[in-house]
């Protein structure tokens, strides 16, 4: 029938949905981040039913199944990062779910079940403006981009590796001024060293966020870390690195205050591991 709505379908009540796979998956790639942590997280969000928040435009009673509604009665809660960027938050259970919406300071409200094919269709659709989903924020915060939801569904291809970027060292005291230096993505994660950055960055108000990139000079591998912060005093990048090369396995650690020079060049959009104001 012409101009018939298209429904939105759940097929099980959220107090049902239960990810142990997930959970698992996401805790062993944050213990120690390798190619099988990360195919395993992978393979169980291809199996996933995960719980969106939303806002219905109708009204259910307690403990009800979620009915067949019209799309346009659905609006999805969101997550927004200082830096501007947008994603849907994704719960493996409804008690985590929970907690999440009572600490953010707002009603625990209703949601839907997602599987990832879900969240492609949301991702890709016209007018999106979301650039991924964030897995169990306030506990796991794991970010899965747009692409990556993307590669999991099979409707998009994993990207070829890409040239590294260069640019000229920031200033620092191991880094003399006319070295260059190639960015990049870490090869291998350093989970627990970013984990501990985390939970130091928890514990000063001043520190807003951290983005960590890996630097090459000279054959030499070094961890670069790129912090804003209320003011750019030296204890800041001290505090941070204090937290950081303990768990950086004899990697060099760089520390810079973020600039717009090193946005433009070096961090171009990335995921900050550490952001002080997420929320919905």
């Amino acid at each position: 029938m012409a101009g018939k709505k298209k429904k939105v379908k759940t097929n099980a009540l959220p107090q049902n949905i239960k990810n142990p796979a997930v959970i698992d998956a996401i805790e062993k790639m944050q213990a120690n981040a390798n190619p099988v942590s990360q195919n395993a997280l992978n393979e169980a969000l291809k199996q996933a039913k995960l719980l969106s928040p939303v806002q219905v435009d109708l009204e259910l009673k307690p403990g009800s199944r979620m009915p067949k509604v019209q799309s346009s009665q659905i609006r999805f809660i969101m997550l927004n990062t200082t830096d501007k960027k947008t994603l849907f938050p994704a719960f493996t259970d409804l008690e985590t779910l929970e907690e999440f919406m009572q600490k953010s300071g707002n009603s625990t409200g209703k949601s839907i079940v997602r599987t990832i094919a879900d969240y492609d269709k949301m991702l890709s659709s016209p007018g999106n403006k979301a650039h991924g989903i964030v897995l169990n924020p306030g506990k796991h915060n794991m970010i899965v981009p747009s692409k990556l939801v993307g590669v999991l569904n099979g409707t998009q291809q994993m990207p070829e590796p890409k040239a590294a970027e260069t640019a000229a060292a920031p200033a620092a005291p191991s880094a003399p001024p006319q070295v260059r230096v190639t960015f990049s993505e870490p090869a291998v994660y350093p989970t627990r060293m970013v984990n501990a950055v985390y939970d130091a960055c928890e514990k000063n108000p001043a520190i807003s966020r951290v983005w960590l990139k890996a630097g090459t000079a000279n054959l030499t591998m070094s961890y670069y870390l790129f912090v804003e912060a209320d003011e750019k005093k030296p204890e800041y990048l001290e505090y941070v690195k204090e937290a950081a090369l303990p768990l950086a396995k004899d990697v060099p650690v760089e520390m810079m205050f973020y600039t717009e020079k090193a946005e433009k060049e070096i961090i171009k959009g990335a995921f900050a591991l550490y952001d002080r104001e997420l929320g919905i």
